[in-house]
């Protein structure tokens, strides 16, 4: 630090008085400990914010991990590895939809089987909206199985909600097709 200040007292004009000098080396030495401070502080707050974004990734990771081994779980259906219904059993999509609907109990909670008007290049030979109100989530997670257990059926869209105000259960709207 003496080699330092002595610098600086060199590149200054020799014709300081020894109270400048002082106050040079003073001014100096609160920069450099400004500059410094203010590093440190920059590099902390970095860190900081670093580690509240690790964080928050961790949280999402374990929520998608979550989602990922609830799918699995349902994934696995009797239906799908006996073979499951076929395409040629299913005359049309809407007909279809209503025995589902009627087969995994939610007839109360059916608001409207719709068809959808095709849409140029499509892949599906039919499409269907269903709208379903106030839907238990175990009711929910086994129409969703019927669903994924029947070949040719594929769920194009899906909006999936809690109902608003004092009722109890799921708003579930979706698009289904028909392959």
């Amino acid at each position: 630090m003496k080699k330092f200040l002595d610098k600086i007292t060199f590149w200054a004009d020799s014709n300081l008085s020894a109270k400048d000098l002082r106050a040079l080396r003073y001014g100096s030495i609160c920069l450099v400990l400004f500059i410094v401070f203010y590093s440190i502080t920059t590099i902390n707050s970095a860190v900081k914010e670093m580690k509240d974004q690790v964080s928050i990734q961790k949280v999402v990771k374990d929520e998608v991990q979550f989602l990922a081994k609830q799918i699995k779980g349902m994934s696995s259906t009797p239906n799908l590895e006996a073979g499951g219904e076929t395409t040629a059993e299913i005359d049309t999509l809407l007909a279809w939809l209503e025995k589902q609907v009627t087969e995994s109990g939610l007839t109360t909670n059916l608001k409207q089987i719709s068809p959808v008007s095709g849409k140029t290049p499509d892949i599906f030979k039919e499409r269907a909206k269903i709208n379903l109100d106030n839907i238990s989530m175990p009711n929910l997670l086994k129409f969703l199985k019927s669903l994924e257990a029947t070949v040719g059926i594929e769920l194009v869209e899906a909006d999936i909600q809690r109902q608003k105000g004092k009722k109890i259960g799921i708003s579930f709207r979706a698009e289904i097709g028909l392959l």
